[in-house]
């Protein structure tokens, strides 16, 4: 009778083990992404390249709607919408009127041009200013490249800009330099989140 009893309390202390391990290891999976979201954002960070995990993370900007026949984008919030003067282009201004957005849409007619290109044809008249290009872009799906320079004492420029499926697009901040570098950063990345092709 010993030899039995004494088998099955060895089974059941098994068992029980068997359970607590695997009850240990439940809170320890669960744990992990409720207990330190950060670890595990920042472990997705390092295996994602800094743009993509970037611009996901960037609320879109909630200003008045910049619209294009063939895209569409918000201007920071409080920007109010200037007089359209010509058809392809429309622009918002910030209240003070220091700061502008502005996007563009020439029609054309022609392949989808390297960005290597279309840069080559702008290039000597925004070196000559002192812009300098910077890592192309990816907007809503599409590289534009994108250049940047102190446009005058009154505003820092940035530009983008890509030529694809008929439209030559240009999206161009003219921001007050008095405005932090990371505001001005900011402001330019919530817009490019806004950012939709039609």
């Amino acid at each position: 009778m010993s030899r039995p009893r004494a088998v099955v309390a060895i089974a059941v202390l098994g068992l029980t083990l068997a359970l607590a391990g695997c009850n240990d290891d439940d809170p320890g999976t669960k744990a992990d992404p409720t207990t330190s979201p950060s670890a595990s954002s920042s472990g997705d960070s390092t295996s994602a390249s800094p743009s993509d995990d970037a611009s996901p993370s960037v609320a879109p900007a909630t200003g008045p709607q910049l619209k294009m026949p063939n895209a569409t984008m918000n201007a920071p919030e409080g920007y109010k919408r200037t007089k359209k003067i010509v058809d392809f282009s429309v622009d918002a201004s910030s209240p003070d009127f220091t700061s502008s957005v502005t996007l563009m849409a020439l029609e054309y007619a022609g392949p989808t041009l390297p960005l290597d290109l279309m840069y080559d044809a702008v290039k000597d008249s925004y070196e000559k200013k002192g812009y300098k290009r910077l890592p192309d872009q990816e907007i809503d799906g599409v590289t534009f490249y994108h250049i940047s320079g102190k446009r005058d004492r009154y505003a820092v420029e940035d530009v983008f800009a890509v030529r694809d499926n008929g439209y030559e697009t240009t999206i161009r901040y003219a921001l007050d330099p008095k405005i932090p570098a990371a505001e001005r950063e900011q402001l330019i990345a919530e817009g490019l989140a806004s950012f939709k092709f039609s």
